[in-house]
Formats: C-alpha cells, sequence, structure tokens
C-alpha cells in the first residue's frame, strides 16, 4: 500500500475539493475579472502600501445536516451589525468585501424602511422619481450618514427582556415585530418614537421571517395581533 493513502488532507485540498464539488457559477468569468481588479487595486495604493483590507460576514449562516440535505442548522441574524462595521470600516480608509445573506440588511440602508424603494419613493405624471413626504426625514438622514466621513455609529441590537428569558429568541423577535407595526399604526409612519422597535425586530429576525409577515400583512394573513 502506498504510504500516502492515508496522507492527512490539507486545508488547501479541503478549499479545492469543496469548490469543485459546488455547482459551476454562471457569471464566472465577470467575478473572477472583478477579483482580479480589486486585487490589483488594494495591492498597491499611490503611496506605495497595501490598502487596508477587511472582510465582513454579515447575516445568518445554515448549515446541512447531511449531504442530501433534508434538515439543516439555521441561526438569528438581521445583518444589523455587520451592515454597521461596513460603515465604519470603508469611513476608515478600509476596503470592505461584504458577505452577506440575501435579504438581511446592507450597509447605509439601515435606517431605511423594509422596502425603501417602494416605500420611500413615488413616480410622478412626468416618469420621475420622487422622496414621499411622509418618509423624508429617514431618507435624508440616510443619506447625510452615508455621506459622512465621520460618523458616530452605534452597534445595536435588542435588549434584554424578562419576558423572553431564554436561549432561542422567536417568540421574541415576533413579539417586537408586532410592537413596531402597533406603534406606526398608532403613531404614524417615520415616528421617533417608533425607531427603537425596528432597531430591536430588525437586530433579532431574519429577513426571511421579516419578507413572509410583511406579504401576510398586505394579503390580511399575518397571524399575529396588530
Amino acid at each position: 500500500m502506498n504510504s500516502t493513502d492515508h496522507a492527512p488532507e490539507t486545508p488547501t485540498l479541503k478549499i479545492k475539493a469543496f469548490f469543485e464539488s459546488a455547482p459551476p457559477l454562471k457569471d464566472a468569468a465577470e467575478i473572477e475579472t472583478k477579483l482580479k481588479e480589486f486585487i490589483d487595486r488594494n495591492s498597491s495604493s499611490g503611496n506605495g502600501k497595501a490598502n487596508r483590507v477587511v472582510c465582513v460576514t454579515s447575516g445568518g449562516t445554515t448549515v446541512p445536516l447531511e449531504k442530501r440535505c433534508v434538515r439543516y442548522i439555521d441561526n438569528f441574524s438581521s445583518g444589523h451589525r455587520g451592515s454597521a462595521s461596513t460603515e465604519y470600516f470603508l469611513k476608515a480608509g478600509y476596503s470592505v468585501i461584504f458577505l452577506y445573506r440575501r435579504g438581511t440588511c446592507q450597509p447605509f440602508c439601515r435606517s431605511l424602511p423594509d422596502d425603501p424603494l417602494l416605500e420611500c419613493f413615488t413616480s410622478t405624471d412626468d416618469s420621475s422619481i420622487q422622496v414621499d413626504p411622509s418618509h423624508a426625514e429617514v431618507v435624508k438622514r440616510a443619506i447625510a450618514e452615508n455621506r459622512d466621513e465621520t460618523p458616530e455609529i452605534k452597534l445595536e441590537t435588542a435588549p434584554a427582556d424578562f419576558r423572553f428569558p431564554t436561549t432561542n429568541q422567536t417568540r421574541h423577535c415576533f413579539t417586537r415585530y408586532i410592537e413596531y407595526h402597533r406603534c406606526i399604526a398608532a403613531k404614524g409612519e417615520g415616528a421617533p418614537e417608533c425607531d427603537k422597535f425596528a432597531k430591536y425586530y430588525r437586530s433579532l429576525c431574519p429577513g426571511e421571517w421579516i419578507d413572509r409577515w410583511n406579504e401576510q400583512r398586505e394579503n390580511g394573513t399575518f397571524p399575529g395581533p396588530l
């Protein structure tokens, strides 16, 4: 028997095996070109020094429990902290690789409603787009934060709540979502008093849940007491 038959698998071989087993990317050539441009751009800046690069992972992760996946482990994350960290690093001069889960919070959009394109903007008769007056303040604030060079970034999650003492925060997430929508129903869209509830549920609830609940509210099938 060859002595190399039972040689330990190196990290490099594991990485190679992972990508070889994955489905091929449809736009692999375009991704490869952009990746090379990113590496070249950050390998050397104008002063001859390499730029600082940081990788931020944001949003929940899913881990399959079997090869032909039926069951999996999923975790809670709205991506709020990852997007806030990305904003901070960009404004500190870093180049950022932002790995995120689809549907989670994006940098510089944390203060906007769940669907800012549909909720914050309206079309006019001449086919132009303008900000809806009811969302003018939050849009203005988001733009200001995006352009501000030295912002104060607060990394916040929902505070501990005696009503939900266990590690599983599913009910906590659902309750905070309801509290937010009850607040805006009573005080109006964009009411400052409701901002804290928005931060709470966005820091607790996965993006997929929020999207589903928003659809259910629109269809009148939401299971909670709004």
